[in-house]
This record gives structure tokens, sequence and C-alpha cells, in this order.
């Protein structure tokens, strides 16, 4: 298994922009200090993208092992590769910036 990260806008914790990377690093952090996932899963419910775009770095830069951490939207398990990039992007998964962006050009 995995540490899952499972995004919930309306429900999961709010982490402020000025603490992401604590949390990012308290995540990199709990997933370094165990490394053996067999059989054994911890989810973080959040409700902010921020977060999300942090561990893709962190993935991208080798601090992550790929198969150590997923997303979770909706019942569903988004991967990323190991340049921090995902395949999968279901509506409604960190779009609201996106779409808020749109509406501005």
């Amino acid at each position: 298994m995995a540490y899952i990260v499972e995004y919930d806008p309306l429900d999961g914790e709010l982490i402020p922009d000025g603490k992401v990377d604590e949390a990012c690093q308290s995540i990199v952090g709990y997933i370094s200090a165990n490394p053996n996932w067999a059989g054994y899963e911890h989810v973080r419910k959040i409700a902010n993208g921020l977060l999300i775009d942090a561990l893709r770095v962190e993935i991208k830069e080798g601090h992550i092992p790929l198969h150590a951490l997923v997303f979770r939207f909706q019942g569903q398990l988004l991967k990323v590769n190991k340049d921090g990039r995902m395949w999968d992007w279901p509506p409604g998964f960190h779009d609201q910036e996106e779409n808020y962006l749109m509406r501005l050009l």
C-alpha cells in the first residue's frame, strides 16, 4: 500500500499556503521513516491543491519514491509518474484555481 493523500475540497484539512512546505516535509519525513509499505496504508485528507503540487515536486526531485504515495479523489486512485505528472485528472480534482483563472482571460 502507500501513503494516500485524499483530496476532499469540502471536508478535508485546510492547510494555509504559508504552511504547505511544512506539511509537505512532514509527509516526506513520514514516508522516509516508514519505507516498508507492504500491507499498510496511511490516509491524510486535504482540502487544498497546493500541497498536491508540492508533493508532486518532491516525487520529481526524488524525495518520495513513486510507489510510496498516491492521490485519491472520489474513490479513484491517481498515480504520479517520475516527472511529477498525473495522467488522470478527473473533473473537480484540484481545479478550482484553474477555473477562476480561466474566467479572468
